[in-house]
């Protein structure tokens, strides 16, 4: 289900329905809500916050994975249009008013779910899998009339999640260059150094900027909570000490998209919340301190 989550972790209800929303994201203006509804029918749809009318935006093939534009007149998202061809789920956009066909963007055997764009709404940001050379990648598509595609970060590592900052200059994304998912910033143009936002040693992901560039928001996976981390984004970056904003880690999907988003001033958040989630596993073992002098002779160390 969606909730609404203040930064004190009250919990309020977006939608009465208990069914499968997934990776919802709030429109530059605040008074729509676009989001997938999982399922073996995925399909995009927006809801008017204001009127509390949801409407379904996808109707071919199956959708999810969605992203506004900037003045938000179209929303980006991954689509599978041919279950014969599974491994080609691409790029399409179509108009949030749902006026005309959705336009198909990218092309090709990939996974190319869109992330972010830049401030103009002229190229938009996304993750592309799986190059056998460098596994996931963060790309940049030129929406104009060429159509220029650009690497972002391709190495090695699996890069993915790229989240531009609100004034253009860093790029927030997920990289396993050190072992475990972690976050890191760069700048987005210009010298290639980067800044590593998580602790070393823990799995962490889904980068979100706040509105206003001064914070960056990410889930640290290994302790299962939502953690904000201060920034400094003018022509120098830096980035403060982490700290935990929710002691609850919500519902993540690492293996593919953020499954959260803020408000356009910063107060509030949109949460997946599962509504029967697995129960965690304890295990007893009796009889330990026998077992382990069995497997230990007496006399050894």
């Amino acid at each position: 289900m969606l909730l609404w989550v203040d930064r004190e972790g009250n919990e309020t209800p977006v939608i009465d329905a208990r069914k499968q929303y997934i990776g919802p994201r709030v429109s530059p203006d605040g008074n729509r809500l676009a989001f997938w509804m999982g399922g073996t029918d995925s399909h995009v749809w927006i809801l008017d916050l204001r009127r509390g009318v949801m409407d379904q935006l996808t109707t071919t093939g199956r959708n999810w994975w969605c992203s506004w534009s900037p003045d938000g007149s179209r929303i980006a998202f991954i689509s599978l249009r041919s279950e014969e061809s599974a491994e080609a789920a691409n790029l399409y956009w179509k108009a949030a008013d749902g006026s005309g066909a959705a336009e198909q963007l990218t092309q090709g055997p990939f996974y190319d779910q869109p992330t972010s764009w830049t401030r103009d709404g002229k190229s938009i940001i996304f993750q592309r899998s799986f190059h056998p050379q460098t596994g996931w990648d963060v790309m940049m598509l030129s929406l104009g009339g060429d159509h220029k595609l650009q690497p972002l970060l391709n190495s090695p590592a699996n890069e993915f999640r790229g989240e531009l900052s609100p004034d253009g200059r860093w790029l927030a994304y997920v990289s396993t260059e050190a072992g475990p998912p972690g976050v890191f910033v760069r700048a987005f143009q210009g010298p290639q150094r980067k800044w590593r936002i998580s602790p070393a040693g823990i799995s962490a992901g889904d980068p979100l900027w706040s509105p206003d560039g001064k914070e960056l928001f990410y889930r640290d996976l290994y302790a299962e909570k939502v953690v904000a981390v201060d920034v400094e984004t003018g022509d120098e970056f830096a980035a403060g000490t982490p700290r935990v904003l929710f002691d609850d880690c919500y519902f993540e999907h690492i293996a593919y998209g953020r499954t959260y988003d803020i408000t356009p001033d910063g107060g509030r958040f949109v949460m997946v919340k599962e509504m029967n989630p697995p129960p965690r596993r304890i295990a007893v073992v009796l009889n330990w301190f026998e077992e382990l002098k069995r497997l230990v002779p007496t006399g050894k160390n």
